[in-house]
């Protein structure tokens, strides 16, 4: 879904989209760093509502603003959910630390050439 509007606004805002006829050829280079950045901030709030309001998925584990939230059953499944998630954020975080750093070996001259 977001790379069809990722495109759609590339198409706009890159190359000017309907209005190339009317003498707007687009932003270029700009409009495609707009394009993303919009594209990519509408998706959280399309999950959100996804998740949240059209399905419905947090009703199973969130009872709602209330401490029933600290039983044992909610607590559990939580955890049965965070923890893969916790787990793959620190492996990202390491994985990243460590190409950094193998990078960071190669010297300036070899990094300059790869940015």
């Amino acid at each position: 879904l977001f790379v069809a509007l990722n495109l759609a606004l590339n198409w706009l805002l890159v190359f000017g989209g309907p209005f190339r006829s009317a003498g707007w050829n687009g932003l270029g280079f700009i409009g495609a760093a707009i394009s993303l950045s919009c594209s990519r901030c509408l998706q959280p709030l399309f999950y959100w509502y996804y998740m949240f309001r059209w399905r419905g998925l947090d009703r199973e584990s969130w009872p709602g603003c209330s401490r029933d939230f600290l039983g044992r059953d909610y607590l559990r499944l939580f955890m049965a959910v965070s923890l893969p998630q916790a787990g793959t954020l620190f492996l990202q975080v390491a994985v990243g630390a460590g190409v950094t750093l193998l990078i960071a070996k190669l010297g300036d001259l070899a990094l300059a050439g790869s940015t």
